[in-house]
C-alpha cells in the first residue's frame, strides 16, 4: 500500500481532529476574507447617486424612526434603477466571475458557515466522489434524512422564549423601523435568557436543552453516519459488512468510539453528554440569584461537565455552523455531480454570460423554487 493510500486511511481521524478543535471555546477563525476586484470610482460615484435618489440614505440615516414596510418602495427604486445601467451589470458579472474561479470566498465571507472547517473536509468529500461515483448515493440517502426530519430553523423557532415574541416580531416587521428587530433579536437571544426569573430560566433551559439534545440525535448523528459510511468505503468494506457495522455503531456515543477509540476528542465527547443527559435525565439547572449565577450541568454515565449560559449558548452556535457547513459541502458535492462538475458559482456565470444579468436574476428566482439544493448555499 502506498503512502498516499495509507494517508487516505487515516483522513477521517483527521476530519474529527479538525471538528474537535472547532467546538474548542479558545477556536479563532482566523481566515482572512480575499479582496475582491476594486470597484471603479466612476461606478462608485453613479451607484451613490443611484441610491441617494432611490431615497434608501434617507432612510438609513432615520432607520430608528422609519418603519420598516415604508423603505420596501425604496428597496425596489433602487434595484430597478441599478439594473438599467450596464457598467453596473458588467460590473455584477465581474463579480461573478470572481466567484466562479474563488468559490472559497463566498465561504469565507459568510459567518454561519466556517472557512477552517470547510477545508478541512471538503477535498476528502471530492476526492471520494471521483474515486467512486457510488458514493454519491451516501451523500443523498444524508440529504434525504435531514430533510424527511423536522427542519433545524423549525426546531430553534419552536424555543419557548422566541415563540413568546412572535407577535411582537410581526408588528415590529410590519410597523417599526429595523432597528427595533434588530433590538428584539439580540434580546431573544441574550438578554432575555441571561436576565430570566427562576422559573422563567428553567423553563427556557429545559425546552433548549431538550432541542439541542434533538438537534443532535437526529442531525449531527446523520453527519457522523455520512462520515462513517465513507470512511469504511476508503477502506474497502465490503457492502454487507457496512450495514453491520451502521447497525452496530448507530449511537452517537458509539460513532464516536469509532473515530476516537482512546477518547482523546473531549470536545465531541460533550455532544454525547448534552445527548443523553437530557434524554436519560441528566441535567442540574442552577440558579443563584444573590450570587448573579446561572449555569447548567451536564451528566451521562460517561462524563460530567458544567457550563454557564454563555457556554451553552456559544455551544449551541457552534453546532448550527458546523451544522450549515456539513450541508453546504453535501449540497455542494450533489450539485456538482449534476452539473458536470460546475460548482452552482461557475453555473451562474456561465448563464449570466450567455443570456445576460437581467435574466439571471429572473432564472434564480425559479432556481430557488425548483432546485433542491440552492437553500444550502445562501
Amino acid at each position: 500500500m502506498s503512502s498516499r493510500e495509507l494517508d487516505n486511511l487515516n483522513v477521517f481521524e483527521k476530519v474529527f481532529r479538525a471538528i474537535n478543535g472547532f467546538f474548542d471555546p479558545k477556536y479563532i477563525n482566523t481566515t482572512p476574507i480575499p479582496k475582491q476586484e476594486t470597484v471603479p470610482d466612476e461606478l462608485v460615484q453613479k451607484v451613490k447617486k443611484t441610491i441617494l435618489e432611490s431615497g434608501m440614505f434617507e432612510h438609513a440615516k432615520n432607520y430608528k424612526k422609519i418603519p420598516i414596510t415604508e423603505t420596501i418602495p425604496s428597496i425596489f427604486k433602487l434595484f430597478g434603477d441599478l439594473i438599467k445601467d450596464d457598467e453596473y451589470l458588467q460590473h455584477g458579472l465581474k463579480n461573478l466571475k470572481y466567484l466562479a474561479e474563488n468559490e472559497d470566498f463566498w465561504i469565507k465571507k459568510k459567518p454561519y458557515f466556517d472557512y477552517l472547517l470547510f477545508s478541512s473536509i471538503n477535498q476528502p468529500f471530492n476526492s471520494l466522489v471521483k474515486n467512486n461515483a457510488q458514493i454519491l448515493t451516501f451523500f443523498t440517502e444524508y440529504l434525504n434524512f435531514v430533510e424527511g426530519k423536522i427542519n433545524v430553523n423549525e426546531i430553534i423557532n419552536s424555543l419557548n422564549f422566541i415563540n413568546e415574541e412572535k407577535d411582537k416580531i410581526k408588528e415590529i416587521a410590519l410597523k417599526k423601523p429595523i432597528s427595533e428587530l434588530m433590538e428584539v433579536h439580540n434580546w431573544l437571544f441574550f438578554e432575555k435568557v441571561k436576565k430570566s426569573s427562576k422559573g422563567r430560566f428553567r423553563m427556557y433551559f429545559n425546552d433548549w436543552t431538550l432541542k439541542n439534545s434533538q438537534i443532535i440525535e437526529y442531525t449531527i448523528k446523520a453527519i457522523f453516519k455520512l462520515f462513517l459510511q465513507l470512511d469504511l468505503a476508503i477502506k474497502g468494506v465490503k457492502e454487507k459488512d457496512v450495514k453491520e457495522l451502521l447497525k452496530y455503531n448507530n449511537t452517537i456515543g458509539r460513532m464516536l468510539q469509532y473515530f476516537d477509540p482512546d477518547n482523546k476528542l473531549k470536545r465531541l465527547a460533550r455532544l454525547r453528554i448534552y445527548r443523553n443527559a437530557v434524554f436519560h435525565p441528566g441535567v442540574e439547572l442552577i440558579y443563584n440569584q444573590k450570587e448573579d449565577t446561572k449555569k447548567l450541568i451536564f451528566e451521562d454515565d460517561y462524563g460530567k461537565f458544567e457550563v454557564d449560559i454563555e457556554g451553552f449558548i456559544a455551544d449551541f452556535k457552534k453546532l448550527m455552523i458546523f451544522i450549515a457547513t456539513s450541508n453546504y459541502l453535501v449540497a455542494n458535492v450533489l450539485f456538482k455531480a449534476e452539473h458536470e462538475g460546475q460548482n452552482i458559482f461557475q453555473v451562474n456565470y456561465e448563464y449570466a454570460k450567455n443570456n445576460g444579468m437581467k435574466k439571471l436574476w429572473g432564472w434564480q428566482i425559479n432556481e430557488r423554487i425548483t432546485n433542491r439544493y440552492i437553500k444550502y448555499f445562501l
